[in-house]
Parts: structure tokens; C-alpha cells; sequence
């Protein structure tokens, strides 16, 4: 079975316990990346209003968007170890 034909389908994700683990782990880690970026751009754009913070305004926006390319990274990591995780025979089965 083919990578491609099983990535990014979420009725795998649940496959076993430690499918559910791993989804679980990485929803956790997505959210905290949302909260941490979305922070840095907050702080970033009200010390945006001040000319003297300039500096430091351009480095929140940039780990603002670091922390957003972390995002789809955890996705792809994610479906990399499902796909790890499956054996052949159960993934045609899904299919």
C-alpha cells in the first residue's frame, strides 16, 4: 500500500490505541502551536503602534511565523508515523 493512498485520511487515525495516542499527542502539540503563534502576532502587533519596538516587533512576527510552518510539519509527522505504524495486510482491509 502505497503512502499516498492513506495520508491525511482521518477514518485510519483511530486504527489502534496507538493510533488514538499518537492523534492525540499531535492535536495537543497543533493546539499549543496555535496559541504560542497567535500570542506572538497579538504582542507583535500592539508593539507595532510604537516606532522604538520596531525591531522587536519584526522578530514576534517572524516566531509567529515559525510556529505556524510547525503546524502542517506536526501533520505531515503525524500521517508519516501512521503510516509506520500499519501493517499491510490491516491497511488493504481499511482501504
Amino acid at each position: 500500500m502505497k503512502f499516498w493512498d492513506q495520508a491525511f485520511r482521518p477514518d485510519l487515525n483511530a486504527r489502534s490505541e496507538e493510533a488514538r495516542i499518537l492523534k492525540a499527542k499531535v492535536e495537543v502539540a497543533y493546539t499549543i502551536a496555535n496559541f504560542v503563534a497567535a500570542i506572538f502576532f497579538l504582542i507583535g502587533s500592539i508593539m507595532a503602534f510604537w516606532p522604538s519596538t520596531g525591531t522587536l516587533t519584526t522578530w514576534m512576527f517572524i516566531f509567529g511565523s515559525v510556529v505556524f510552518a510547525i503546524k502542517p510539519t506536526l501533520n505531515a509527522w503525524r500521517e508519516v508515523k501512521l503510516y509506520q505504524m500499519g501493517d499491510a495486510k490491516r491497511l488493504a482491509e481499511d482501504l
